[in-house]
């Protein structure tokens, strides 16, 4: 894996690094795979009811209780005040597209990183944010990946339309009491170029902790895609 005119190639094995940017998701172009709107996926309630987006895993449906840590206070509140604290990183590949090895990395990072399985519980009776507790949930299965075929427009019109997708992004409304508190997409834009877009809320993960995620999945995805075994995970 190596840098070339701005993209990671997939073609020549190499330390990963990453191009880190936007926040975003099409929805003019023909699809493949599962997409959900951010604005419907997004929509939020106001009971103290429980929605996953997700599946937890039949023999799962564990989780471990964690007190709401302080740093994550300002988050929380920030949240409940404009419902919107997303953030964004954006990955370019040149190589070979595979929906499956999206979805295998993507479980694999969920192993690894168990704030990518959690959301936030506030019981009825909460009156203060110290009432909230995270869940950390044993074992999930990871929404189908959004992916949008760029193909057919130009290379104008697809970096204007990501743009454009990144300012949308930006306001997304999450549900914070809903699992998963993050998203893949991927936007194909020629057959041999691709990009990965990692969304979040700021409440699981922050800028730096993106990084790590994003050049982890450019490591696994290559792994993958060389037909060789994932490394084991930390809790194996």
């Amino acid at each position: 894996m190596w840098i070339r005119d701005g993209f990671i190639s997939l073609v020549e094995d190499c330390v990963p690094d990453s191009t880190l940017s936007a926040n975003l998701l099409s929805r003019e172009a023909p699809i493949t795979g599962a997409l959900v709107s951010p604005l419907e996926a997004e929509s939020g309630t106001t009971d103290n009811t429980e929605h996953t987006l997700g599946t937890i895993s039949t023999d799962a449906g564990q989780y471990q209780l964690v007190p709401a840590l302080v740093n994550q206070y300002l988050f929380l509140s920030s949240s409940m005040a404009v419902s919107s604290a997303s953030l964004c990183s954006r990955v370019r590949l040149r190589g070979e597209f595979n929906l499956i090895a999206v979805k295998q990395v993507w479980g694999r990072l969920m192993e690894c990183h168990p704030m990518l399985r959690s959301y936030f519980h506030s019981p009825a009776s909460a009156t203060k944010i110290s009432d909230f507790s995270l869940r950390v949930l044993d074992k999930v299965v990871p929404p189908e990946p959004a992916v949008r075929d760029l193909k057919a427009i130009q290379a104008a019109q697809q970096n204007a339309l990501l743009d454009a997708e990144e300012i949308c992004w930006k306001s997304n409304t999450w549900d914070f009491r809903c699992w998963p508190l993050h998203r893949f997409q991927v936007f194909i834009l020629s057959e041999d170029t691709f990009e990965v877009f990692f969304v979040n809320t700021h409440l699981i993960s922050d800028g730096i902790s993106n990084q790590i995620i994003i050049k982890e999945f450019v490591a696994n995805y290559t792994l993958l895609m060389q037909q060789k075994s994932l490394p084991p995970t930390p809790y194996s």
